[in-house]
């Protein structure tokens, strides 16, 4: 279940037996995800003149902030940026 909404509710139908009874339960457990959004960007040109834009001939850092709002811990997020210009 990789991709389970948070706070989901997920069914187990859970059987026992001692060889001669048995007993069947329904279990409720409530799945807990991760839910990133956006939340802010900023550009890091320290090899450049540090003025936080991207200019020419320059190579520069994008930090991108998530905010996370589901109820578990989300851990080595990856990410990837596409553009459409044809000059970057």
């Amino acid at each position: 279940m990789a991709n389970i909404p948070d706070l989901e509710e997920v069914s187990f139908e859970v059987s026992a037996t001692d060889g001669s009874e048995t007993w069947e339960s329904l279990l409720l457990i409530n799945a807990h995800a991760p839910i990133l959004k956006y939340d802010d960007c900023s550009i890091a040109d320290l090899n450049g003149n540090n003025n936080g834009m991207f200019d020419p001939g320059e190579t520069v850092d994008l930090i991108v902030t998530l905010v996370n709002s589901g109820t578990s811990e989300v851990f080595n997020v990856i990410g990837g940026l596409t553009s459409n210009d044809p000059y970057i």
